[in-house]
């Protein structure tokens, strides 16, 4: 039974360190006037096995001060989650974080735009759910996708899908520090899904930074976003000099010629 309630207190906690610091001292507010006065006042017989039970509790009320050490904890992580979003100075600082690290960065750019952020810390339970962020009386379901050399496929934009009609949500929104397929991202126009690729990551970033460390976001920033689905190797943006195209644009793997993969630049 110890074991349990030791469980069901570490998970409190880190409820409340993941929560704003304020959400802690509030807990422990309220638990202080409930032991302190409410208990007292509510159950006042001193006969009755409550009102004994009552009184004690008001001499205990001191314990709710142990909330201030969730609260300090948040406030530690949320600075420095606020550091690592003023630092990303591009594609390549964002790629080269640990995937948790990526979660959070994404959060924290949620947060900024107004957004209540939820982290989710048992993804076993909640599918490709990451974050939950909610604004108003609107509730949108992230995913997070910290794949390098990977598009993104339809598969993950599905489940999704799923996902926000499971939980009744305003809206889905995948974020990844790559790209998406072609076919993912007809798929997510069609269902109202929100795609944010690393290009895309980037200029929110650069926005949303207290002093920009991301002055522009560069083509070379894009050519890097974009991976050869063959080989996994950057595409980069070429000029044709020959044929039909010729002086025309085009991505061309950074592998060739053992890769001979290309795509149309658009625009």
């Amino acid at each position: 039974m110890a074991r349990r309630n030791l469980s069901a207190l570490e998970a409190l906690f880190d409820i409340l360190t993941d929560a704003p610091w304020w959400t802690s001292l509030l807990v422990g507010g309220i638990s202080y006037a409930a032991l302190r006065f409410a208990f007292p006042i509510i159950w006042s017989n001193p006969k009755t096995m409550l009102g004994i039970l009552a009184g004690a509790t008001s001499q205990f009320a001191w314990i709710s001060v142990i909330f201030a050490f969730p609260a300090m904890v948040s406030m530690f992580q949320s600075a420095g989650k606020r550091r690592m979003l003023d630092r990303q100075n591009g594609i390549g600082s964002i790629r080269s974080l640990p995937w948790k690290r990526f979660e959070e960065l994404v959060g924290e750019a949620y947060r900024r735009q107004g957004f209540t952020v939820f982290e989710n810390p048992d993804k076993g339970t909640d599918g490709g759910i990451d974050l939950t962020i909610k604004r108003g009386s609107n509730t949108y379901l992230v995913q997070c996708k910290h794949w390098k050399t990977h598009k993104v496929g339809v598969k993950v934009v599905r489940e999704m899908l799923g996902l926000m009609a499971a939980h009744g949500a305003t809206g889905a929104i995948v974020v990844t520090s790559g790209v998406f397929t072609k076919e993912s991202i007809d798929f997510a126009t069609a269902q109202h899904i929100e795609l944010i690729d690393g290009d895309g990551l980037v200029r929110m970033i650069s926005t949303l930074q207290a002093t920009p460390a991301i002055t522009a976001v560069s083509s070379a920033l894009t050519v890097s976003a974009r991976t050869c689905p063959r080989c996994g190797k950057d595409l980069v943006l070429r000029t044709a000099r020959r044929g039909a195209n010729t002086g025309g644009k085009f991505w061309g793997c950074q592998n060739f010629p053992n890769c001979r993969y290309t795509e149309v630049a658009s625009g």
